[in-house]
């Protein structure tokens, strides 16, 4: 197992509070984005009255995982992961790590057991975040957690490990671009 992802497994444990999740298999990349202005491409099934999704490189791609969406780097690539009572996923990519907790249970990001700890809270695809770096079991890490990702008891905890300080930036950008479908 590559050094990357026992780190994530030990990040899930200690800051997520995860003891596994839920896997699913309706996980599907979209394509890659259309160049030019993303703001004037629809996402179907998502919120037409969301703020538009931010610009970010035009190679990126949409990935759909049902519950939201997100656009990343092309070299993102789902990663198997088993879970027991939320759904999970991982990305992995050249330089970037993302896990991601969607369930009653999703981590709330806190600073209790992190050190270097830093937050921001702003609105993204509509919806209220918090947005955190933080340094846990020698790791630089950056987080989003959505307290109300699908409801009142539905969260969203997704998390990325870098390589740089780059690759914590180009993490934040996903994060912002998070969508979530309309009831």
């Amino acid at each position: 197992m590559q050094q990357s992802s026992i780190l994530l497994l030990l990040l899930v444990a200690h800051c997520s509070g995860l003891l596994g999740c839920k896997q699913r298999e309706d996980v599907t990349h979209v394509g890659v984005a259309h160049e030019g202005n993303m703001q004037d491409t629809p996402t179907s099934g998502f919120e037409s009255s969301e703020p538009p999704v931010p610009p970010h490189p035009p190679v990126w791609v949409q990935i759909d995982v049902k519950a939201f969406s997100f656009y990343a780097p092309p070299d993102l690539k789902p990663i198997p992961v088993q879970g027991v009572d939320s759904f999970v996923g991982e990305y992995q990519g050249d330089s970037i790590t993302l896990h991601f907790d969607y369930g009653r249970f999703s981590n709330s990001l806190d600073d209790s057991n992190c050190t270097d700890y830093t937050s921001n809270e702003e609105q993204i695809g509509g919806k209220d975040a918090k947005i955190a770096s933080f340094h846990t079991y020698g790791e630089n890490m950056v987080g989003v957690y959505f307290p109300t990702a699908g409801g009142e008891e539905i969260r969203l905890t997704v998390t990325a490990i870098g390589k740089s300080s780059a690759d914590y930036d180009t993490a934040k950008a996903i994060f912002r671009t998070i969508r979530f479908p309309r009831k």
